[in-house]
């Protein structure tokens, strides 16, 4: 229910009474709630980086697709929200619930339970399905192969393997290439604040990385360790000299 029958029924009322800047902004809080479930559920306390990457990826989300003049709609928040905050506990669940089955069973029945219910849901509110085309049955098959599926199946994997904070700030990806393809194939204008949204998004999801992090200081420590063993050494040459 948290990763799929909520969470998309959710998602698509907020997109739908919402303009898609502020729906993605919206979206983008979603790291940071990770971190604070994680916090709370698995006692996995995120770093100040990770927080730090978190608020510098929703401004730049932000930045990136907010336009003047939206109007803002009371029930399309809450449901973006709402669907962040299912989300959010969802992905914390997977990590700290452990399934007796392989990781494609486990994906592939909660994606067979979410779309039972949201059948329900369907059923109960819009009544029975429109007519459905060619072109549209091809659709259908591309967003829940691959764009649900596989791409469930994989974000799953990572869950496992990563920290709350990296898996929740890699998320800040969707709406980066979005922006992206709107520039490449729909030929949206990318200016300067563009650029440095996405700049902002880069650093955030960055941050949130925690092998980067220490790769980072690493290096900035032995690059301090170098000029400090360098500057006896100058001094005891010009001596010399």
């Amino acid at each position: 229910m948290c990763n799929f029958g909520l969470f998309f029924a959710s998602l698509f009322v907020g997109a739908y009474r919402l303009p898609g800047g502020l729906a993605s902004t919206l979206q983008a809080t979603g790291p940071l709630l990770i971190m604070a479930i994680a916090w709370l559920v698995l006692r996995e306390r995120p770093s100040g980086a990770a927080i730090l990457g978190g608020i510098l990826g929703v401004i730049g989300v932000g930045i990136l697709v907010l336009r003047a003049g939206f109007v803002v709609d009371g029930i399309g928040v809450a449901a973006a929200l709402g669907s962040v905050a299912v989300s959010s506990l969802g992905f914390v669940l997977i990590k700290k619930w452990t399934p007796p089955v392989n990781l494609l069973t486990f994906t592939t029945w909660q994606l067979v339970a979410g779309g039972l219910f949201l059948t329900v849901l369907a059923a109960l509110f819009e009544g029975p399905p429109p007519e459905i085309t060619a072109a549209g049955w091809l659709g259908y098959a591309w967003i829940g192969i691959a764009g649900t599926g596989v791409a469930y199946l994989v974000w799953f994997r990572g869950l496992r393997r990563l920290s709350a904070a990296s898996v929740g700030t890699l998320g800040l990806v969707n709406p980066l290439v979005a922006t992206l393809l709107g520039i490449t194939i729909a030929g949206e204008a990318f200016g300067p604040a563009q650029a440095i949204g996405v700049g902002a998004v880069l650093v955030g999801v960055l941050l949130g990385q925690p092998a980067v992090v220490d790769a980072a200081a690493h290096m900035l420590g032995r690059h301090r360790r170098q000029r400090g063993n360098s500057g006896p050494t100058a001094d005891a040459s010009d001596k010399r000299r």
